[in-house]
């Protein structure tokens, strides 16, 4: 995926060695700002930026290098070498800049950059292109990664961006973050009583989990169905009155009860809301029949 970016060259000094250029800034977006994150698309298995020719896209092997004094061929060091951006609340984005610096006397080109992400990891990364950039010796640029969490859980992912660098063509930093929120689910998604004799009557049981890493606020049950056959009971005798707060893994059970008057099709949906961010309003489907 190609993502325009801007791309500030910043000119330093340079002595030759490998100069501690210090660690990438890191800024948070969002959680620190209480803006959630707009849409960003996601960016998951491998992402190929696919660096094509741009204007001077091809690096030049000398020329004057004025008061540069370092490696005489392209040398280049990019920090930090790992991007952790910590704890990141679900709908938010944090990002964090990258320096690529060439600490040769020879001009250096960075020709590709590839991110891979694992499948079952619930994020997207975001890197800026750099096109086919030419660094000129003893100079630097910056990329910016933006991290935005979709479910929660640490997301793991490898930065490798190409060079004309000929003792490290290939360059690889380590990005990590955890995604921070609640996640509701419940089991069964879905319900058929069968055929329920008239008077007999059947109950099905329902069990609404929180699998996130943060309090779950469960604030609603409700029932929407046609027919008064079917009723719904949240337990708030057993459990409480609603909302309820379910900590990580702490889960709350619900009844809904069939008693068919007539031998017709019934059904129902069971709404039920919570502050989740991904899924405010999750809806459980139920059907019988009297006979």
């Amino acid at each position: 995926m190609q993502t325009p970016f801007l791309l500030v060259l910043l000119t330093i000094g340079c002595t030759g060695g490998s100069g501690d250029t210090g660690a990438g800034r890191t800024e948070r977006q969002g959680t620190d700002s209480g803006e959630p994150a707009g849409d960003s698309g996601t960016d998951t298995g491998s992402d190929d930026t696919g660096l094509g020719d741009s204007g001077d896209s091809e690096a030049e092997t000398g020329g004057d290098t004025g008061e540069c004094t370092g490696p005489s061929e392209p040398s280049i060091v990019v920090t930090p070498e790992r991007v952790d951006f910590g704890d990141v609340d679900l709908g938010f984005s944090t990002s964090a800049e990258l320096l690529i610096t060439n600490e040769g006397s020879v001009n250096l080109a960075i020709t590709d950059v590839q991110t891979a992400i694992g499948v079952d990891d619930g994020g997207t990364l975001r890197v800026s292109d750099p096109g086919a950039i030419l660094l000129p010796g003893c100079s630097a640029t910056s990329m910016n990664l933006t991290f935005t969490p979709e479910s929660p859980g640490e997301v793991t992912a490898t930065l490798t961006i190409a060079s004309t660098d000929p003792d490290n063509p290939l360059v690889a930093v380590e990005v990590v973050g955890l995604g921070v929120g609640p996640e509701i689910v419940v089991s069964p998604t879905e319900y058929d009583f069968g055929t329920v004799c008239i008077g007999c009557g059947a109950d099905a049981a329902f069990d609404l989990q929180n699998i996130g890493n943060a309090d779950l606020t469960f604030t609603a049950g409700s029932l929407i169905s046609a027919s008064g056959e079917l009723t719904l009971d949240l337990m708030e005798s057993d459990y409480g009155a609603l909302p309820d707060r379910l900590a990580p893994g702490e889960t709350r059970t619900f009844i809904l009860s069939y008693n068919p008057v007539d031998d017709y099709y019934d059904e129902a949906v069971i709404v039920l809301e919570s502050d989740d961010p991904k899924t405010q309003e999750l809806q459980v489907r139920a059907q019988g029949n009297g006979g």
